[in-house]
């Protein structure tokens, strides 16, 4: 027994050396070709893209890999707090301090590490959920991590298309997939989230199976851990520890009395110090206003815009029923529970009256779905194994597709996929990179800026002064800053007019960058985000009204009070006070201050696109 154990823990443990090596391979080798081929520092995607604010997980966790913990506001101080969660930041923070402050290298550390850990984390909880059983605990793992299966599990039955498109593709080496970033590969959601998450479904479902209050302790502390890691998956399992202690008094589960009341005890204890940090946050001007900008929908009315999810979970339950009903009691109840919590959380809002971003909620029910669909293929298969077809027994025929081509499949198409990065294309490898001016400029800001003010126009170059450098840009992101949207307004009317921004322009720029020229470098790809992202990054989706809406162009009539405010600013360096002055590419898109003659600055670094000016008392 003792050496089958080990034997397997081996087998595992190569297993997920192997995935990690997957995940992280295509970046590596896209930095390879860039910094021996083309003479240029690799980037990580997330901020090239700047999806959500360039992931704004990057910039928290590189301000604690500098010492801010808990890492406060971006743009202003530390003593403020905000409101996005601990943890996250805490692990990708201790990757960026590993590697020196490089947060690229820091990107790939943990596309290699934290898949393998999640492979691993499936894997036991597949032992604690069939029975021991290592080939299709390995399987569960497999699939899991190597397929986007367990994030999209829901919306994988709500056509043929969807279902040909999660499954076929991602398993099916013929289908070819050229992409150079996996599922679990975006760091904040849902790589480091899945962690704890997978980790507290883990200790869940191993105490209700095995239950114990050593269990309970270790499982409430995990599902407490869920409020810094991330809001809806705590919400859900918030739901579902209820929904499963209800059905419990209901069945007369009375044994489980005293183990239940130490989960919550656990749980509620946990959960204590995020409170104080709510409470904190509460009290602050902009709270209201960055909790809109994030997206709130308010109302009492029914969500029937989920209409396909309560499909797909009310066939769920019937397959529950007739598989554990009267077999299993203790899955029935907890899988039961889930589909409960799911129907809850959909329609939260009838309850409390808002809910903040309601199409979140998959991302915490569809792991929990995932484990129970597997569960129920594997308690039917383990029913008719013995079964014979055409003198095959149904498990050596399972067996056999399992080990030589499912699993080989998988592997083989994710090897495909990688080895083609080894000379990658080079319109991909472009995505993986900025101008060499600029990251010379923010390594300078680092190395000389010594935390000080910097002022510039463009959103983009303020969310990457945060992520490069421990600089405080005057322009804060609508997404972060914690601050009520007047001065978020303030900040945008100041910054374009000490940088001399013509009115038409700043008001095409409220317009979602509708008719703006640029006025020079721009060839590249991202110069795009920095000309239409007035709108997002000073709003977010605070003109978002509900989901099938879409995002609002902000109102002609803010626009005119905006330009109204811009036309009557009067603000100069002398009223700033100190600080530094970044005019680079992103800057000179809109205009072109001649900072160079203005006595009130000094030169203090130049390249052949970027000047930094010091301001002169």
């Amino acid at each position: 027994m003792k050496f089958d154990y080990y034997k397997f823990a081996l087998v595992s443990i190569l297993f997920a050396i192997i995935i990690g090596a997957l995940y992280s391979a295509p970046q590596f080798f896209i930095r390879n070709f860039l910094e021996n081929n083309l003479k240029v520092d690799f980037v990580t995607r997330p901020f090239i893209s700047m999806a959500d604010g360039g992931d704004a997980y990057f910039q928290f966790a590189r301000n604690f890999s500098v010492g801010n913990f808990p890492s406060g506001d971006l743009f202003f101080n530390n003593s403020k707090p905000n409101v996005y969660p601990l943890l996250p930041p805490v692990f990708l923070g201790s990757l960026i301090k590993l590697t020196s402050g490089n947060v690229s290298s820091a990107y790939i550390l943990a596309n290699f590490i934290f898949p393998a850990v999640l492979f691993l984390i499936f894997v036991i909880t597949g032992l604690a959920v069939f029975r021991k059983d290592k080939l299709f605990s390995v399987l569960f793992g497999i699939v899991g991590v190597l397929t986007p299966i367990s994030l999209l599990t829901d919306r994988a039955f709500f056509n043929l298309d969807n279902f040909l498109n999660i499954f076929l593709k991602n398993f099916y080496p013929g289908v070819h997939t050229y992409i150079p970033i996996l599922f679990f590969s975006r760091v904040d959601y849902p790589l480091l989230t899945s962690v704890i998450y997978l980790l507290a479904i883990f200790f869940l479902i191993k105490y209700w199976l095995n239950p114990s209050n050593l269990l309970a302790i270790i499982s409430g502390i995990f599902c407490g851990l869920l409020f810094y890691t991330y809001f809806h998956k705590w919400v859900f399992v918030t739901i579902f520890i209820g929904v499963l202690l209800f059905l419990s008094i209901l069945f007369k589960e009375r044994g489980r009395f005293k183990s239940n009341l130490i989960l919550l005890f656990s749980f509620g204890l946990t959960s204590i110090p995020y409170f104080f940090t709510y409470f904190k946050l509460k009290k602050v001007d902009g709270y209201q206003d960055l909790i809109n900008r994030l997206y709130l929908e308010v109302g009492r009315q029914v969500n029937f815009s989920a209409w396909k999810n309560y499909v797909v979970y009310a066939v769920v339950f019937i397959l529950i029923y007739f598989v554990f009903y009267g077999k299993n009691k203790s899955k029935f109840i907890f899988y039961t529970s889930v589909i409960i919590s799911s129907f809850i959380v959909w329609n939260i809002q009838v309850i409390i009256g808002y809910v903040p971003h309601s199409d979140h909620w998959p991302r915490a029910i569809n792991p929990f779905l995932f484990m129970i669909i597997s569960d129920i293929f594997y308690t039917s298969y383990r029913k008719y194994s013995d079964k014979t077809i055409r003198s095959f027994k149904i498990e050596k025929i399972f067996i056999f597709l399992v080990i030589f081509v499912l699993i080989p499949f998988l592997f083989l198409k994710k090897v495909i996929n990688f080895t083609g990065f080894i000379k990658p294309n080079l319109n991909v490898a472009s995505e993986f990179t900025l101008p060499k001016d600029i990251l010379d400029s923010y390594g300078w800001l680092e190395k000389h800026g010594n935390g000080r003010a910097v002022f510039s126009d463009s959103f983009v170059t303020s969310i990457y002064l945060t992520g490069f450098s421990s600089s405080k840009p005057n322009l804060p992101w609508g997404g972060a800053a914690l601050i009520p949207n007047y001065e978020m307004e303030e900040y945008f009317i100041k910054s374009n007019k000490l940088f001399s921004v013509p009115e038409d322009v700043f008001e095409k720029r409220l317009r979602n960058g509708k008719g703006l020229l640029c006025r020079e470098n721009c060839s590249s790809h991202y110069i795009d985000e920095n000309i239409f992202g007035a709108r997002s990054y000073l709003y977010q989706l605070y003109y978002k009204n509900v989901i099938s809406e879409g995002n609002k162009d902000i109102p002609d009539t803010k626009i005119s009070e905006l330009v109204s405010r811009y036309k009557s600013a009067d603000i100069n360096f002398d009223y700033i006070g100190s600080g530094l002055v970044y005019s680079g590419p992103f800057e000179k898109v809109f205009s072109d201050p001649k900072f160079i003659s203005d006595k009130r600055l000094e030169l203090v670094f130049k390249n052949s696109s970027t000047e930094i000016y010091k301001i002169i008392k």
